[in-house]
């Protein structure tokens, strides 16, 4: 083997693998970014629930609107609510929330979608305002991979990093 031809192999071989590396950095940095998303889109789904909870004199009314306004999941066309109740003291809420982002490296641009579940719970202790909170929750496993809107879930992430 010739040099120039050694050298062009070398170049080569580095440039395959700076590329190979590049795409990687891309789909992890839409990993994050999406996973990002779903985590402040939860958040503001908890914010929106426990406000109209909160400021409504007849729990049952806000509850059976919210229940209309969230979107009910079926496989066809996605949606955010999985499961509810509403009980004397508290309202609780089962949700799945899919966000997609793009990212690109200089080399390469690379879109990812990730599924998040939570539990969000708003107590309504006597005497005192009503309260959100909001824990993780073990996706079912009978969820589709994929999203109607969205397509393929690339990855199932958590309300923490």
């Amino acid at each position: 083997m010739t040099r120039p031809r050694a050298l062009a192999g070398i170049l080569l071989i580095l440039l395959t693998s700076a590329l190979g590396a590049g795409c990687a950095d891309a789909q992890d940095q839409a990993i994050r970014d999406a996973a990002d998303r779903a985590r402040d889109a939860a958040t503001a789904l908890k914010q929106t629930i426990e406000l109209r909870l909160g400021q409504a004199p007849d729990r049952r009314n806000a509850y059976d609107r919210l229940l209309t306004s969230l979107p009910r999941h079926t496989p066809q066309r996605g949606g955010l609510l999985l499961k509810s109740d509403l009980t004397a003291d508290q309202a609780w809420f089962d949700v799945t929330v899919v966000k997609t982002a793009t990212a690109s490296d200089g080399f390469s641009s690379e879109s990812r979608t990730v599924r998040l579940c939570a539990h969000v719970v708003v107590r309504f202790p006597a005497g005192q305002r009503p309260a959100a909170s909001m824990t993780n929750l073990d996706c079912p496993s009978d969820l589709p991979r994929t999203d109607p809107r969205l397509g393929t879930i690339d990855k199932i992430v958590s309300l923490t990093t």
